[in-house]
């Protein structure tokens, strides 16, 4: 998926990757409950059935729609914790959509990924961190050139 020949990079690549496909599940959920939650006489299926009848890059459209200052006033918006919009908000619609798709098409998220996007958030935070440290020790300091 990721060309770079340093793994480290490869790693923190595929978890930042993975922290969206997390966020982007994580908001549709989140907004099919809340809607349904709003109008019990609706069937939770049928809201389903009319999102996968709008197609991918309408659903993917609402959740980056969602993500604007002024999204939750839209009519169309998907309804985000403020939280969650911080791990989409670098994104477009050409980036959530095949993670919209395969939401869409009832796939589950790999198993190595968390339905919870704090817990990816970590990963990432991990990831960066070592990478930091990493970039630090090799390059030259002082000491190391006087030894």
């Amino acid at each position: 998926m990721f060309e770079s020949k340093n793994l480290l990079v490869n790693a923190l690549q595929s978890a930042i990757h993975d922290r969206l496909c997390s966020a982007v599940y994580y908001a549709l959920n989140f907004t099919i409950g809340y809607l349904y939650d709003l109008e019990e006489s609706q069937d939770h299926e049928r809201l389903l059935k009319e999102w996968r009848e709008l197609g991918a890059y309408t659903v993917g459209c609402i959740v980056v729609l969602s993500i604007l200052p002024e999204g939750p006033s839209l009519p169309h918006a998907a309804r985000l914790i403020p939280w969650i919009a911080e791990y989409l908000r670098d994104y477009d619609e050409e980036a959530v959509l095949p993670i919209v798709q395969q939401w869409l098409d009832g796939e589950p998220l790999a198993e190595w990924i968390s339905t919870n996007p704090q817990d990816e958030e970590n990963k990432v935070r991990e990831l960066k961190r070592l990478f930091s440290a990493i970039h630090d020790n090799a390059k030259p300091t002082v000491s190391k050139i006087i030894l």
